[in-house]
């Protein structure tokens, strides 16, 4: 979880407190960071059917396609609290927000 561009837990936002190590290498300093997760929590083909026929190993770029779209929390299933940052403090909101 050190190496996501949205902050899971700040309701996926990424700056000030809620900043993350690669959002802020890509605000600071231009450059484009390229996240390859080799491990994972959940059968990916119960977001997407066809992963079973991918050739092992895979590389896949998730933006634009189903996986990409699914809810972070699809890859993550531990029960996290969401917070958002109001008056430079975090503060905890509804899931659903």
């Amino acid at each position: 979880m050190h190496l996501q561009r949205k902050q899971l837990l700040a309701n996926y936002a990424s700056e000030g407190l809620a900043e993350t190590l690669v959002s802020r290498l890509e605000s600071i300093a231009d450059t484009r960071v390229f996240t390859i997760k080799t491990e994972i929590a959940v059968d990916l083909t119960t977001i997407q059917a066809d992963v079973a026929t991918w050739p092992k190993p895979s590389l896949a770029i998730l933006r634009g396609t189903t996986l990409g779209a699914a809810d972070f929390t699809r890859y993550y299933p531990y029960n996290s609290p969401r917070m958002i940052v109001r008056n430079g403090a975090l503060v905890a909101i509804p899931r659903e927000q």
